[in-house]
């Protein structure tokens, strides 16, 4: 998936939200779904991915900050 689109990543509807707010780029809506709880080590069924490896490999240093202050 290397070079995915981000809005690739919303065609799938059982993706968890805190992946889908890391797909879109918002640190806002990251930090405010860590504080309401969401689970961060839940895996895309798609990619296997954790919310992190998403952040990471799509480059969004911001996001990976907000997840890496856990």
């Amino acid at each position: 998936m290397l070079g995915t689109h981000r809005s690739a990543l919303f065609a799938d509807h059982a993706t968890p939200p805190l992946h889908l707010a890391v797909a879109a780029g918002s640190a806002d809506a990251v930090a405010a779904l860590l504080a309401a709880g969401a689970p961060t080590n839940v895996r895309d069924r798609a990619t296997g991915e954790s919310p992190l490896e998403l952040a990471r490999r799509l480059g969004d240093e911001d996001v990976v900050a907000v997840l890496r202050r856990l």
